[in-house]
């Protein structure tokens, strides 16, 4: 789950820098950083910085791009589960099913957005929506005794729920599409 996140944020970033880059005609200077000084943020190697994967989702959001609310949020939530990925351990049966849940509806708008900004058909590739590696023990979670999990991926999930809540529902029912 953790490298289903990690993967789809990436991929969703090169999505909308593509994006903006073909909406600009090119410009590779829409997807730059700008600091205060007017001039392009540079990395420690000197490369320009690029906006963030959810400033480029808000902005096509803000500009009916054809990203909506819904689909920023799960970036959003998508982001925390790969910030807390990489630097933290998720071990907890509820993150299966938050990120299964999560992640099926971000495939889902990413090959619609795909499909409508580039042609991509999808159909060549037969892929399944989701790895058929994620496990389904999230349906016995309820059944089955746990310890309880640390403030850290309580605080976690708190996090995502309060989202999912914002929208009126879960991740499967469809509001993050």
């Amino acid at each position: 789950e953790e490298t289903f996140a990690i993967l789809m944020v990436n991929a969703w970033e090169l999505l909308l820098k593509a994006k903006a880059v073909a909406d600009s005609g090119e410009n590779l200077g829409v997807i730059h950083a700008i600091g205060k000084d007017g001039k392009p943020k540079l990395t420690r190697s000197g490369n320009p910085l690029t906006h963030e994967v959810t400033f480029l989702a808000g902005k096509f959001f803000e500009t009916g791009g054809g990203v909506t609310a819904g689909c920023c949020d799960n970036i959003a939530m998508l982001v925390e589960i790969r910030d807390n990925a990489i630097h933290f351990m998720n071990r907890d049966p509820r993150f299966t099913e938050k990120v299964r849940a999560l992640g099926t509806a971000s495939v889902l708008n990413f090959v619609k957005l795909a499909h409508d900004w580039f042609g991509v058909d999808w159909s060549i590739y037969q892929l399944p929506p989701m790895p058929i590696s994620f496990k389904h023990g999230f349906e016995i979670i309820s059944a089955c005794p746990t310890s309880k999990a640390g403030d850290q991926m309580e605080r976690f999930l708190d996090y995502l729920n309060s989202v999912e809540r914002h929208h009126g529902g879960t991740a499967d029912a469809g509001h993050f599409s």
